[in-house]
């Protein structure tokens, strides 16, 4: 029987640099910090609740200085987007479970926005190649398939936040669908009963 998905949770493994990061943005986006005249300095408080909450330090843990350094850097970005769609903590949901009950697919995505429009937002804290942008985006699409099958929304936008940039690529519904059915086939594929043979198995006489 499947037990579907686990639940996310930031305590159930050992700290990272990452992981602090994605605790400390999640905290500055609930409480709404960035709409403030000064979002960094609400954002630095964030961050110690983030550091208590997970009983660490993010500098002292590895790359700590550059965790914290593309922290900013996102915050500047999220907060600016999130300025520009007119954004209240209401329209977003955090770190939320989404599942496509029919392909048996699910996903976390780092933010999803429902403001003027509908926006889904992926964290990269480390540098992005254009290979590393491409699998983001692939993802996004991923989610954008899980938004749609939960809620029926669509997405408009697809956003990945790193700390040089900010990537925004308009939704295509039939590129979305398409990458699905890859999906849907290499799972299938992948999910096939293996055929034994003599010779290959030691059980198969």
């Amino acid at each position: 029987m499947d037990s579907g998905p686990p639940l996310r949770s930031f305590e159930a493994s050992a700290a990272t640099a990452g992981s602090v990061v994605h605790a400390a943005l999640q905290l500055w986006l609930e409480r709404e910090s960035w709409t403030g005249s000064e979002p960094l300095t609400a954002l630095r408080s964030a961050l110690k609740a983030a550091e208590l909450s997970l009983d660490t330090r993010l500098m002292a843990l590895p790359s700590g200085g550059r965790a914290l350094q593309s922290l900013r850097s996102i915050a500047t970005h999220l907060s600016e987007l999130l300025v520009v769609e007119g954004a209240r903590s209401q329209d977003l949901s955090v770190e939320v479970l989404l599942v496509s009950r029919v392909d048996r697919f699910w996903g976390v995505p780092d933010l999803v926005v429902e403001a003027t429009r509908t926006l889904i937002v992926d964290f990269k804290t480390g540098l992005q190649t254009a290979q590393a942008s491409e699998a983001a985006q692939r993802q996004l699409m991923f989610y954008a398939h899980l938004l749609r099958s939960q809620t029926g929304r669509a997405a408009d936008e697809l956003v990945v936040l790193s700390p040089a940039r900010a990537d925004r690529v308009r939704c295509d519904e039939k590129e979305v669908e398409l990458y699905i059915e890859r999906l849907r086939s290499l799972r299938e594929t992948s999910s096939r009963n293996a055929a034994p043979e003599q010779g290959l198995c030691t059980y198969c006489r």
